[in-house]
This record gives structure tokens, sequence and C-alpha cells, in this order.
């Protein structure tokens, strides 16, 4: 997967396999990163999928206001969400938790 555009250190605009625009986040993932720029697997902790192009623009600006840590802290919480409630959530979801 290859960077499209660095958004800020943590997040950045790529496409996944079908061609569709993807925001990925993770620490550091955009640190000293340039377009065209290979993603680092291991540095993955979210990617946010099927985001209209007129919405992206507001998404980054919100996204670039949130640590990364209450990413990982909203998901954990609706992790033990599904296990007790049988609950299944999207990134969708995580992302209008944390918001």
């Amino acid at each position: 997967m290859k960077i499209n555009k660095v958004l800020n250190n943590n997040l950045v605009f790529s496409k996944n396999k079908d061609g569709e625009d993807i925001i990925v986040a993770g620490l550091g993932i955009g640190f000293q990163k340039i377009k065209g720029d290979e993603i680092e697997q291991k540095k993955i902790e979210k990617i946010f999928q099927n985001i209209a192009k007129k919405e992206s623009t507001k998404l980054i600006k919100m996204l670039n206001e949130i640590p990364i840590a209450y990413f990982n802290c909203t998901e954990e919480i609706l992790k033990q969400n599904h296990e007790f409630f049988e609950n299944n959530f999207t990134n969708s979801t995580v992302l209008v938790a944390i918001i």
C-alpha cells in the first residue's frame, strides 16, 4: 500500500486494493514520508474506508485533533462491548464513538 498524501505524522491517505480512498492511522505512519512511499504495515493501527470525498476535508480536520491513543482506547472499549453484548461495530462506529 502506497501513500497518496501525508496528512500528519499519524495519518496518511492511500487507496485500498479496490482503488477506493482510505485514511490510514498509526503512530508515526506519516513521519518523514512523502507521496509514493510504501506504508509500513506494522505501523497500521486503523484504516478508515468508504469515506465520501466531500466529507474527507471535515474528517481530516477532526482526525488531526484526536490523539491516536483515543482511537486505541475506543476500539478496546468497543471490542469488550462486542464480547459482552455480541454487537458488531465497523470503523465508522469507532470514529463516531471517538468524536
